[in-house]
């Protein structure tokens, strides 16, 4: 049996109720079986881009994002 096809999906509002994020839901909960939705809540964490913070060891929700990414 081969791994399952993932996708990370990334809520883009912050609100609660977001329609969008209700949206990855479904799209997570009708997946086939061979299709695994992971859905991040984290970008309210991520700071806006400032290449002055970009070093090897980056914010800390920077860091996951590139590690769920990679």
């Amino acid at each position: 049996m081969s791994a399952p096809f993932r996708i990370l999906a990334i809520p883009g509002s912050l609100r609660s109720g977001s329609v969008n994020r209700a949206l990855l839901e479904a799209a997570r909960d009708e997946a086939p079986d061979a299709v695994e939705v992971a859905i991040w809540g984290g970008l309210g964490d991520v700071p806006l881009y400032n290449e002055d913070i970009d070093t090897a060891q980056p914010p800390a929700a920077v860091a996951e994002l590139r590690r769920l990414i990679g």
